[in-house]
């Protein structure tokens, strides 16, 4: 089951999100920081998708991991059959969105002290108001995992299993508190993240695990700050125009045939991550960063902006 696996977060945000609480004078004002910065950041992910469809990647070969926070792991269905570039066609064309999405950097500008409500109100905004800035890169990490186990079905036969000693664990008693006793759906939900719907279905999401999986997160060290990197196993299995395999090195092109189209990336960096830094694994791993300059040139303009917190 090879997959295309891409994750995607902010670099730094962890440093911006504690200036941010140490700067705004109420707890409750830099809240309002971070829901402005959640959802910028929920638009860029948003923004991959749509390139991805624009691409030619259907909607429904794409599906949401995780997101924690700034950060989203995707997988990406590779075809099952069809022309022998197929391969090259689908990654061509995840390489293409990401690089337009990467390019492009979250920013916005709040006010350390809440704003009235005539401030609120101003638009544009009064030139007069003191403002912070705050611009996040996108870093994004783009492999192939082709060796993993699908493992929902797994957890849910797991949960149904216990789920009777579950809905007995109701905690301690306190007469203050009248305690609520669990529902089998809202433990499903709550501890499996699986949904019951109104007909008595489990829907649950697609999660894998294997070595694969795990190298993947460990080569997303790699991740350059606006900038697509890829891992060495995805690259291998790319085909140049006389079908060998590609071969890609720093400062050089890498000529991908994709159908009747042909792209071309530049390979900006080779970045050897040494076996510590892949902790479990007996050997080193390549990374390589590619950027496409006619894309980055159109994007360069382009951003995901709100300012003084109000929400974009």
């Amino acid at each position: 089951m090879p997959v295309l696996s891409l994750s995607m977060d902010l670099a730094d945000s962890t440093c911006a999100k504690n200036k941010i609480q140490r700067r705004c004078t109420t707890l409750a004002h830099a809240h309002r920081q971070f829901e402005l910065l959640a959802r910028l950041f929920y638009r860029a992910e948003t923004a991959l998708y749509t390139r991805l469809v624009t691409e030619g990647v259907p909607i429904t070969s794409i599906f949401q991991m995780k997101s924690i926070g700034d950060e989203v792991w995707v997988v990406i269905d590779l075809p099952d059959s069809g022309p022998s570039d197929a391969f090259n066609t689908r990654v061509a064309a995840v390489l293409r969105a990401a690089i337009a999405t990467a390019c492009q950097d979250v920013s916005f500008r709040y006010t350390k002290r809440p704003l009235t409500a005539d401030e609120e109100a101003a638009d544009p905004p009064k030139s007069t108001l003191r403002t912070v800035s705050v611009s996040l890169g996108v870093k994004i990490f783009v492999d192939l995992i082709d060796d993993a186990v699908e493992t929902s079905q797994i957890r849910l036969d797991v949960f149904q299993k216990d789920l009777s000693s579950l809905l007995r664990t109701s905690g301690p008693s306190n007469a203050r508190i009248p305690l609520v006793r669990p529902t089998a759906a809202s433990i499903l939900e709550r501890l499996g993240g699986f949904t019951l719907t109104l007909a008595g279905q489990v829907k649950y999401r697609t999660d894998y695990i294997g070595p694969n999986v795990d190298h993947f997160f460990r080569a997303a060290k790699g991740a350059q700050v606006g900038r697509v990197a890829v891992g060495a196993w995805l690259l291998a299995r790319l085909t140049d125009l006389s079908g060998k395999p590609l071969r890609p090195r720093p400062g050089r092109k890498i000529v991908v045939p994709a159908g009747k189209a042909i792209y071309r990336f530049s390979v900006a960096k080779h970045i050897r991550l040494r076996k510590k830094d892949l902790k479990g694994f007996r050997q080193g791993y390549d990374v390589y960063v590619l950027r496409d300059r006619s894309i980055e040139k159109v994007m360069a303009t382009a951003g995901f902006v709100g300012v003084h917190g109000l929400r974009p």
